[in-house]
Order: C-alpha cells, then sequence, then structure tokens
C-alpha cells in the first residue's frame, strides 16, 4: 500500500472519527434540553442504543450546569446491552434488540410507573434513538411478551419498515404510538430523538412512545394483512370486538413539538469540514433513501469514476438506513454490503479510497464488541482478499461480506458506540494518485 493510499485512509477514518465525537449525546443534547420546571421535577426517560448517554449528558446538564437540586430529577433509561454508561441519579437497565426480552418488560414498567406519577408541574423529557423499538415493551392487556415476540419477528423477516412496524405494532402496547405521553398527562412532555431517517420516520424513533400518531387497530390489521402475519390467540382478540383504541385524552395532552438531536445535515457537515481542508471539493448527496446497498454502491461507483475521469479531487458523502436480504447475524451487514460491492465494482480503480460504517458501533452483527461497524476500502483490497484465499464475488452473491474484510483486514471496529445518529458513507477520488 502506497504511503498516499495509506493517507487517504487514515483521513476517511479521521472523518469518520470526527462523525462519532459529534454525535456524542455530551456534544449535541444540552442545547435541546429544555429548563426545569419552576417547582417540579424533571423526569428523564429514555430508550434506545443513546438512552444512557443521553441519560448520562442530561444529569450534568441539569445538575451541574444548572444547579438542579439532585432531588428534583428522576427518570429510567432502557438500553441494548453492552450500551451501559454509569449514571448519577437516573438507573440504567439493558435489554434485548433487535427481538424484545423481559428485561425490557421491567424497564418499560418502571417507566410507565414514572409516568403515571407525573403531575401538572412536573416536566417530563423522552429522549429516543434506534433501539427503543424493542427496549421499550409492554404488550396491551392480555397480549404476552410471546406474542408479541412472534408477530414482531414475522413481519422482521416479511421486511417490514420501521413505519409499518409501527403501525403494526403500536395497538398492540401501552406505551407505543403515544401510550407514554398519556400516561404521562398531565404534565409537560418534551421529546428529543436521534434519528436515523428523515420526516415522519423521525417521529416513529422507538414506535413514537410520547408522539400521539393516532393509529387505530383497524389501522394495524391492514398491515399485518399486508405482510400474510396472522394474528392468533390473544392477538387475535384484541382485533375482535368493540374496543377502545386509547385515543381519548390526545388533544388534551401538553406534547411539545418534536426536537431533534442531531440531523443527516448536521452528521455529514462535520465530516465535509475536514476533507474540505484536505483539498477536496465536498460532494453531499444528504440522505439516501432506504434502498437495497447494492444497488447504491454501483451508483456511487459510476458518480467516483466520473469524478476521476473528469481529474476533480472529490469526496462524495451520504447518509442513512440501506438494506439487505441478508439476515445472516454477524454474516454481513448494510455497511458492509455496500463496501464490499463497492469494491468488486471499481475492481482496483486507482486513486479511490472509501469507508461505509454505522455510527452505533456494529453492522448486522452479533452483539459483540469484536462486530465490525463497517469496512475501508482502497484500490488493492481485492488484492489482499485474493492473497487471503477470499473470492470477493463469491462472498457478495454468499452475503458473507464481513469474513471477507476480516480477510483483508479492512474492518472497522470500534465496539459499541452508545449512540447511532445514522449509517454514513465517505468516497474520496484523488486523480494524482493514478
Amino acid at each position: 500500500m502506497t504511503n498516499a493510499i495509506t493517507e487517504m485512509r487514515t483521513l476517511a477514518r479521521g472523518a469518520f472519527d470526527d462523525l462519532l465525537d459529534a454525535a456524542a449525546a455530551r456534544k449535541f443534547l444540552p442545547r435541546h434540553l429544555p429548563a426545569p420546571p419552576i417547582s417540579g421535577r424533571v423526569i428523564l426517560l429514555a430508550g434506545g442504543k443513546a438512552a444512557a448517554s443521553m441519560v448520562e449528558a442530561a444529569e450534568s446538564h441539569y445538575l451541574d450546569t444548572l444547579g438542579l437540586p439532585p432531588e428534583r430529577l428522576t427518570g429510567v433509561a432502557v438500553t441494548c446491552y453492552a450500551h451501559g454508561r454509569r449514571t448519577r441519579r437516573i438507573p440504567v437497565i439493558q435489554s434485548g434488540y433487535p427481538r424484545p426480552d423481559l428485561f425490557g418488560v421491567a424497564g418499560t414498567e418502571r417507566m410507565l410507573a414514572l409516568a403515571d406519577s407525573a403531575g401538572f408541574d412536573d416536566l417530563v423529557v423522552v429522549m429516543l434513538s434506534a433501539g427503543a423499538e424493542a427496549n421499550l415493551v409492554a404488550p396491551a392487556r392480555g397480549l404476552s411478551l410471546m406474542d408479541k415476540q412472534r408477530i414482531g419477528d414475522e413481519l422482521l423477516r416479511a421486511g417490514a419498515s420501521r413505519a409499518d412496524m409501527t403501525r403494526a405494532l403500536g395497538p398492540m402496547s401501552a406505551i407505543k404510538s403515544g401510550g407514554l405521553a398519556l400516561r404521562a398527562a398531565p404534565a409537560e412532555v418534551v421529546t428529543i430523538v436521534l434519528p436515523d431517517g428523515t420526516g415522519d420516520a423521525m417521529a416513529e424513533v422507538g414506535g413514537a412512545p410520547s408522539v400521539p400518531l393516532r393509529i387505530t387497530r383497524q389501522d394495524s390489521r391492514a398491515v399485518l394483512e399486508r405482510y400474510r402475519v396472522t394474528p392468533t390467540g390473544a392477538a387475535e382478540a384484541l382485533f375482535g370486538g368493540d374496543h377502545d383504541d386509547g385515543l381519548s385524552g390526545v388533544d388534551k395532552l401538553r406534547v411539545s413539538p418534536l426536537r431533534i438531536g442531531l440531523d443527516a445535515a448536521d452528521l455529514l457537515s462535520v465530516a465535509g469540514r475536514r476533507l474540505m481542508q484536505n483539498g477536496y471539493d465536498v460532494r453531499d448527496l444528504g440522505l439516501s433513501p432506504a434502498s437495497d446497498a447494492r444497488h447504491v454502491a454501483l451508483a456511487h461507483a459510476t458518480l467516483a469514476l466520473e469524478a476521476r475521469a473528469a481529474n476533480r479531487k472529490t469526496a462524495i458523502l451520504s447518509c442513512g438506513r440501506l438494506l439487505t436480504a441478508s439476515s445472516r447475524p454477524g454474516e454481513t451487514g448494510p455497511n458492509l454490503e455496500y463496501a464490499l460491492m463497492l469494491a468488486n465494482t471499481l475492481r482496483g480503480a486507482t486513486g479511490i479510497v472509501a469507508l461505509s460504517a454505522g455510527t452505533d458501533g456494529t453492522d448486522g452483527g452479533v452483539g459483540q464488541p469484536t462486530d465490525a461497524c463497517g469496512a475501508l476500502i482502497d484500490p488493492v483490497t481485492l488484492q489482499r482478499m485474493e492473497q487471503a484465499g477470499v473470492d470477493a464475488g463469491r462472498h457478495l452473491d454468499n452475503n458473507r461480506s464481513a469474513h471477507a474484510f476480516r480477510a483483508s483486514g479492512d474492518c472497522i471496529v470500534t465496539g459499541p458506540t452508545c449512540t447511532h445518529a445514522n449509517d454514513v458513507r465517505l468516497i474520496l477520488v484523488n486523480p494524482a494518485l493514478d
């Protein structure tokens, strides 16, 4: 590997590390936290991969920066395994993801009890990030965790989107689709989300526990029918008869407009600054739609080759969750699949280095700190794979991109980052290296 390519790899990884730093709760959260009430409590309720770090940052803001008396601060955080942090006042409960478990049920029950205790003078601050949809689990009356798990598993296998998951499972939950906000009334509720999407998807992070989406059982049934998921037993009974959809009282809620912790534009601008300082013209593609990772890689390879042919020193940036048809934990993920498809398409084109990785520290892994969150590629990545006896095309076809990048030494491993702003992709094109 030449010194110039090594420098490009170092630059790409440095830009990614800048993104991780910007996505740390201590950096983005304080400016979004509301002022404490005059006399009531601040109740912090957090869910998702960034839940513990957001509570940690919120504790520092209220207790240290604002001097709030400790007895006026309470709450609970429910996060994913290996994403806990050492907090001072707020307990952190770790639970299953992507499949909910009984620890999530226990943590959610504690959260709902705190919401029930909220009075008019209290302020409830709900902080959500990706993962909350599994961490916050409270089956509706009559349903069991196993009922929810079965339906959720079938929807995931059928490829249901987050929006469809929210519509299908919301009415089956005591906390989703505004359930938490209803329980917190008459307290004021402020919601801060760390999104990995845009538009309506922001309101649906974590199943929208504090955002009343007015989803009915009829809406839920329509989604289940579309994915050919048949509710049985207690779940089937939930849809029968004349049931209350839990929407009464919505118009009287004291729910403030959603606050976005860090959006796609903020995230990519951080990387763009470093790259511009190093002489790159930045082409910011923004948030990619939820498309197949391989199709996006093909399109981006074309952009990179065009910049190279035009003799332009260019950085192509994008973010957003991509899709992969495989669900083999530890074998592939959308970032790894994108990177391997990109490498296989570029076939060693000189002067191009690329990075694709998840800011949460994993990419379709099995929940271990050694899981890859993505990969770096350069003009000799395929050569290193071949020297290790790995056929990149075959591994792409067999959905074994993680194995291919482990063989070439190109995996990015950060461990759990306790955040999840988005998946990011950086392509650096330097025609001078041809």
